[in-house]
């Protein structure tokens, strides 16, 4: 009886402790003037004006992917304020375009220079929509180059069959001289695996298949928007937050996500070589408009909080390297230019523990690209 007694002091112990803990952070955020409510709560109080961000990844795991659905949606909303996520205090709100990705919308209407392809990197997670990565490239090439319009088609959760599917339903009609595929070495394969189940995605390995979404948004809007009714949390939910112990989830989300998965060190050769065929199928592409294709490798913060004797092996990314050597594919390699830039990588991150990068990530990340444009221009010059 006794032990019966002590085991359930224990676990009234462990419960208060916990809560006490989940008072003591938002206290804290509160006095450090963080934004300590839900996504919800974030559109909730905009009353009907805003919409929680919603990613292709969402519809892979559900009946949806197997033809329920008219369209597969491969952005957002249209025209709308758009709550994204928090990572260091604030969250990233911004307007949609008319196709639901992260640009001003008069971009659409110019000649396009630079477009960018990935996933949460590349959409702008977590920082205000002018310090993404294309806001700040779009910022540097104003003031140094005559290359100045750069289209983010970066969207949360997407892998390289989304990636490729972005590619041609949306950058082919756009043409842009200079397309920068971003690979995040953090999920980026584990994407492909799911993302090839799906009967739609699978679909873009023939060349000539579209959905023609660029002309459908109407029909998007209408699937997204019924998605996020059928979605969002109840007010019940959003008010008690603390009763969920939403903060201290969300404080020790980063430390149980980096121990209950291993990071790989190689990749399969079957994984090698799916990866491979989108690749050379994004490259035949964008050189069918006179457009060049580039590869961004993006590294994890994994990578910086272990000891890795050798970088080169670790996490697949030699694999990922020498495959994008040998499909010709010139390659911006973000981890070396974190290491060289004198820095602790840690301090591109928020908080040194989040997931996505911070401004300061994602600026050099534009110097990165706007150099690499620089040496490239100059170098076809010399050729002339």
């Amino acid at each position: 009886m006794s032990l019966i007694k002590n085991i359930a002091l224990l676990v009234a112990s462990l419960i208060l402790s916990l809560y006490l803990v989940e008072i003591g952070i938002t206290v804290y955020q509160t006095i450090a003037g963080n934004d300590v409510r839900t996504k919800y709560q974030v559109v909730n109080d905009y009353k009907g004006a805003a919409v929680p961000a919603v990613f292709p990844s969402m519809f892979l795991d559900s009946n949806l992917m197997h033809g329920d659905m008219e369209v597969l949606p491969l952005a957002g909303i249209a025209n709308k304020t758009t709550v994204y996520c928090n990572e260091s205090g604030d969250y990233s709100i911004y307007e949609s375009d008319r196709y639901g990705f992260n640009n001003p919308d008069y971009i659409w209407d110019n000649v396009i220079d630079v477009a960018l392809i990935g996933d949460s990197f590349v959409h702008g997670a977590c920082v205000e929509s002018e310090k993404s990565i294309a806001s700040q490239l779009n910022l540097i090439m104003h003031k140094n180059t005559k290359l100045f319009n750069v289209l983010n088609l970066g969207m949360g959760g997407a892998g390289p069959f989304t990636e490729l599917a972005i590619l041609k339903e949306y950058a082919k009609h756009a043409k842009p001289k200079h397309v920068f595929w971003f690979f995040y070495e953090g999920n980026d394969m584990n994407g492909l695996i799911v993302e090839k189940r799906s009967a739609f995605l699978k679909k873009y390995n023939n060349n000539k298949y579209t959905q023609d979404l660029i002309n459908k948004q109407e029909v998007i809007d209408k699937v997204l928007s019924k998605y996020i009714s059928n979605n969002t949390h109840s007010v019940l939910k959003k008010n008690i937050r603390m009763l969920r112990l939403y903060n201290t989830r969300k404080l020790l989300a980063p430390f149980f996500a980096h121990y209950s998965s291993k990071p790989v060190s190689s990749y399969s050769g079957k994984q090698l070589n799916e990866l491979r065929g989108l690749l050379n199928n994004a490259k035949s592409l964008v050189e069918g408009w006179n457009g060049k294709l580039y590869f961004v490798y993006l590294p994890s913060i994994d990578r910086y909080k272990e000891e890795m004797v050798n970088h080169v092996d670790s996490l697949g990314k030699n694999d990922i390297i020498n495959l994008v050597k040998k499909i010709n594919i010139p390659i911006i390699d973000m981890h070396n230019n974190f290491i060289s830039s004198g820095k602790d990588p840690l301090d591109f991150f928020p908080n040194r523990r989040q997931m996505h990068y911070n401004s300061d990530g994602y600026r050099k990340i534009a110097k990165s690209i706007n150099k690499y444009l620089n040496i490239a221009n100059l170098e076809q010059k010399n050729e002339k």
